[in-house]
C-alpha cells in the first residue's frame, strides 16, 4: 500500500516537471521574438533622449561662449587686460581650461599675455565667417595638452571683430556624456566619421579608433565595419548589435549635427532591456528547482512514516541549537533549580554542563554582572507573583570572567492549575549593543560636524509632513529648526520663494511617490535676519523602509548666492544695452522671434519700430553726450509708455523696437499710438534746458503683415520712412501700396 502511493506521487512530480518545462520553453521562444522585435525601436528611443542631452550639453557651451563674446563685442576696443582678467574669471567658473581671444589678424592673446598666430586655424577661418565652431584634437597654446576647441565669432554694430575660443581637455568632454541611460551600465561615445573617439563615458576598454574596436567583435545582423564606415559616411542613423568577449551588446548610433561627430550609445542585451535573460541558463535553473523540489517532497513524504516520537526530539533538538544563546528550565518547587539547561547556553557561558551547576549557584546570582544584579532580583521577583512572558536585558559572566549582553525572555508553565516554573530564552545581544553605541556616537560626531558648518542638513519624514533642520537654519535665515506640514502649506509661507515652490513641491513629490532616490533644485529662501531671498541649491536623497517605499528624506541646502548673482549680473550685461538698460540688438530679436514662434496664427501682434527725429541735428549742434542723454529720456519714456511685458529694446543710434503682444483690435493700437505721439511732444529738461522732441513710428501687424522677424522688420520700416519722408512726429502703419511706391527695400 506504502509503496503504490510513493509510485502515485512520483508519477504525479513527473507530470509537473513535464508541465513546466514545456510552458517554459514556449514562454522562452515569445521572449525571444519580442525581444528581437522590440530592440530596435527601446533603442532608438533611448538614443533619442541621449542625443537631446548631448546637444543640451554642447549648445551650453556654445551659449555660453556667445553671451560672454556678446558682452565683449560691445565694448568699444578690445582692451586685452581687461579681457583677459574677464576670460580667467570665467575660466574658474566654468569647466574649461582656458578662454582666449583671437582678433581678425590672427593672433591669439592668452590669459597669459602671450600672443600666438593661428590664423591658418581651420576652427578660427569657420568661425570668423559667423559660424559655430569646433576643432579636431590639437596641442593646447598654453601647455600643447592635448585639447579641443569650441568657437564663436565676437561681433559688434560694424561686423565682426574676432573670434572667442574656448580650449576643453579630454576629461573636460568627457563631462558632456554625464547623464546615465542604462542605470549605468552603458557606455556612451563621441566620434567623428574617421572612427577618431572624442569623448568617452562609461567604456571599460581603452582605445582611440571606435572601426578598430569594431574589427575584434562579432557583429550581427548582416552588418560589416565597411557597412557601418558607409552608413555613417551617409549620415544615416541606427542599431547595430556586437558579440565581445562572450557579451552580445547592442549600439545606437546618430549624428550630433556638428562637425561631423556621431553619438555612440552602447549597452548589454542585459542592460538595454530588462526582459532579456539568458535563456539557457534560466531554463537549468527552472529544471533542477522543480527537480529538487520533487526530490525534497518525495523525501518528505518518506519522513512522515517515522514516529512521531523522535520526530518531536529531532526538531527539539534543531531549534535549541538554531538560537543565538539557548533555553533553560527553570522549577519553582521546593528547591528551586534548573532542571534543564541546553548546549547552546552551556557554550555561551564556557564550560560543560557539570562545571555549570558546580560553579553557579541555585538561583544563578553568580552569573549576573554585579551591577545589574538587583535589576534581575525584581524581574524574577515579579514573576514568582505572576507575571509571566517579560522580558529583560541585563549582563552575565562566564568562567573567564568575560562579560556578555544577553536578551532573557521568560515564559511560565503550570502544573495542575499551580505554578510549576518557567521557560527562559537567552540570547546573546553583544554584537547589537555594541552597534548601537557605535551607531549613538557616529550620531554625535555628526552632529558636532554639522554644528561647525554653515551648510543646512535637513530631515523631512514623509508621513508626518515635518522638516527638521540643523542649526544653520536658525543661526542664518531665523527660521525655526522644526517646520509643521512642510509639503502641505509651502505654497502660503514665506520660506521658498513664490517662483520656486512649484519647482521644490515637484521634487519633493516626486521622491515621495518613489520616482526618484535623488534630486537638486536651485532655489530661493526668505532670510528673515535680513529680510531679503537668498539663493540655494538644495540636495535631497531618499531612505526608503524594507518594502521599498520611502520614509524620510536627507538633504543639505548649499550658499550659492554670490555664484548666482554673478552670473545674473554677467547675463544682464551680456543681454542689456549699456546706454539705456534696453534690450540690445541681439537679445531682442531672440525674444521677438521666439514670441512669433509661441504666439499662433490666432494672436494679434504689433511690431514697431521707432526712430527720434532730427536726431543727428542733436548731436551735431549739442554734442554726444546731450545725444546720449536724450536717448535715456527716450528710453524712459518709452518704458512708461508701455507694458512691462511687452518686448523693448534699442537696435542701434537713435533707432528703438517694440513688440507689443495679444492687442485687442487695430483701432485699440492706433488710440495708444496717438496718446503717445501726444504725450512725447512734451519738452524734456536736459543740461538745463527744454528740448522738445518727437518720434516717427513705423507698425507691421503679426500675421498681417508677415509672420517672422525679418519679414515684419522691413514693413515696419517701409512703414517708418513714410513717415519721415512725409510729416514726422506721427506713425502709419505698413500697407501694400507702399511696395507699389518703392519704399520696401530688399
Amino acid at each position: 500500500m506504502k509503496t503504490r502511493q510513493i509510485f502515485r506521487f512520483t508519477n504525479l512530480m513527473v507530470f509537473v516537471v513535464i508541465f513546466f518545462v514545456t510552458a517554459f520553453l514556449i514562454l522562452a521562444s515569445q521572449m525571444n521574438h519580442n525581444l528581437d522585435k522590440g530592440m530596435d525601436r527601446y533603442m532608438n528611443e533611448t538614443l533619442k533622449q541621449g542625443l537631446t542631452v548631448v546637444q543640451g550639453q554642447i549648445d551650453n557651451r556654445y551659449s555660453f561662449l556667445e553671451s560672454v563674446a556678446v558682452c565683449l563685442g560691445n565694448r568699444d576696443s578690445f582692451q586685452m587686460q581687461k579681457t583677459r582678467q574677464l576670460l580667467d574669471k570665467q575660466t574658474k567658473l566654468q569647466s574649461c581650461k582656458s578662454f582666449f581671444v583671437i582678433t581678425k589678424d590672427g593672433k591669439a592673446h592668452l590669459d597669459n599675455g602671450q600672443v600666438k598666430d593661428v590664423h591658418d586655424n581651420i576652427c578660427f577661418q569657420m568661425a570668423l565667417k559667423g559660424k559655430r565652431a569646433a576643432s579636431e584634437w590639437q596641442p593646447s597654446l598654453v601647455d600643447g595638452e592635448v585639447c579641443m576647441w569650441f568657437a564663436v565669432p565676437i561681433e559688434s554694430q560694424n561686423g565682426i571683430v574676432g573670434v572667442l575660443c574656448g580650449e576643453y581637455t579630454k576629461q573636460q568632454m568627457n563631462q558632456l556624456l554625464t547623464t546615465p541611460i542604462f542605470e549605468g551600465k552603458d557606455m556612451i561615445q563621441i566620434m567623428n566619421c574617421r572612427g577618431m573617439v572624442i569623448a568617452n563615458q562609461g567604456s571599460p576598454y581603452q582605445f582611440s579608433s571606435y572601426y578598430n574596436f569594431l574589427s575584434q567583435t562579432r557583429l550581427k545582423s548582416g552588418m560589416t565595419i565597411d557597412r557601418f564606415k558607409q552608413e555613417i559616411k551617409e549620415g544615416n542613423n541606427g542599431v547595430l548589435s556586437f558579440e565581445y568577449k562572450r557579451q552580445v551588446s547592442y549600439v545606437g548610433y546618430a549624428s550630433i549635427g556638428i562637425n561631423d561627430w556621431y553619438l555612440l550609445v552602447s549597452a548589454p542585451a542585459s542592460g538595454a532591456h530588462p526582459q532579456s535573460p539568458h535563456i539557457g541558463a534560466w531554463w537549468t535553473m527552472w529544471i533542477a528547482g522543480i527537480t529538487l523540489t520533487c526530490i525534497i517532497l518525495i523525501i518528505k513524504k518518506q519522513r512522515k512514516n517515522r514516529k512521531v516520537l523522535e520526530q518531536e526530539k529531532q526538531e527539539l533538538k534543531i531549534l535549541a541549537g538554531c538560537i543565538p544563546g539557548g533555553i533553560f528550565r527553570y522549577t519553582l518547587k521546593e528547591n528551586a533549580k534548573i532542571n534543564y539547561i541546553s548546549e547552546g547556553l552551556l557554550e555561551l557561558f564556557g564550560c560543560s554542563e557539570r562545571e555549570f551547576f558546580e560553579w553557579s549557584d541555585p538561583r544563578l546570582t553568580n552569573v549576573v554582572y554585579k551591577p545589574d544584579q538587583e535589576k534581575v532580583k525584581e524581574f524574577v521577583k515579579n514573576l514568582g507573583d505572576g507575571e509571566y512572558g517579560d522580558q529583560i536585558e541585563y549582563r552575565i559572566i562566564d568562567r573567564s570572567g568575560r562579560v556578555t549582553w544577553v536578551y532573557d525572555s521568560r515564559k511560565g508553565v503550570s502544573d495542575k492549575g499551580q505554578k510549576d516554573g518557567f521557560y527562559a530564552l537567552i540570547m546573546d545581544i553583544t554584537p547589537q549593543k555594541r552597534a548601537k553605541e557605535e551607531v549613538e556616537i557616529s550620531e554625535e560626531r555628526f552632529r558636532l560636524i554639522i554644528e561647525k558648518t554653515d551648510n543646512i542638513v535637513y530631515e523631512w519624514d514623509i508621513k508626518k509632513d515635518s522638516v527638521v533642520f540643523s542649526s544653520p537654519w536658525k543661526r542664518k535665515l531665523g527660521h525655526p529648526l522644526i517646520e509643521e506640514h512642510f509639503l502641505e502649506d509651502m505654497g502660503s509661507r514665506n520660506i521658498v520663494h513664490k517662483d520656486d515652490v512649484e519647482k521644490q513641491t515637484s521634487l519633493f513629490n516626486q521622491i515621495k511617490i518613489g520616482e526618484i532616490s535623488y534630486g537638486e533644485a536651485i532655489i530661493r529662501l526668505y532670510n528673515k535676519l535680513t529680510k531679503e531671498f537668498v539663493w540655494m541649491k538644495t540636495c535631497s536623497m531618499s531612505i526608503r523602509d524594507s518594502q521599498g517605499i520611502p520614509i524620510q528624506v536627507v538633504g543639505i541646502a548649499i550658499d550659492i548666492d554670490e555664484q548666482i548673482i554673478e552670473t545674473l549680473e554677467l547675463k544682464k550685461q551680456a543681454e542689456h544695452d549699456s546706454l539705456t538698460g534696453l534690450y540690445n540688438r541681439g537679445t531682442v530679436e531672440t525674444l521677438i522671434a521666439n514670441a512669433i514662434a509661441k504666439g499662433g496664427s490666432k494672436k494679434f501682434h504689433a511690431f514697431i519700430l521707432i526712430d527720434i527725429d532730427d536726431f543727428k541735428e542733436i548731436n551735431d549742434s549739442m554734442g554726444h553726450m546731450v545725444g546720449d542723454q536724450v536717448l535715456k529720456e527716450v528710453s524712459k519714456k518709452i518704458k512708461y509708455a508701455f507694458r512691462s511685458d511687452d518686448i523693448m529694446g534699442r537696435l542701434g543710434g537713435d533707432e528703438f523696437v517694440l513688440f507689443i503682444k495679444n492687442i485687442p483690435s487695430k483701432e485699440f493700437l492706433s488710440k495708444k499710438m496717438e496718446r503717445i505721439c501726444k504725450e512725447v511732444e512734451s519738452p524734456l529738461f536736459i543740461v538745463g534746458k527744454n528740448m522738445r522732441v518727437t518720434f516717427s513710428m513705423g507698425i507691421a501687424l503679426y500675421n498681417q503683415d508677415g509672420d517672422t522677424y525679418n519679414e515684419l522688420y522691413r514693413k515696419a520700416d517701409c512703414a517708418l520712412y513714410s513717415v519721415k519722408r512725409n510729416s514726422k512726429n506721427n506713425f502709419n502703419y505698413y500697407s501694400s501700396e507702399m511696395d507699389e511706391q518703392g519704399f520696401l527695400l530688399d
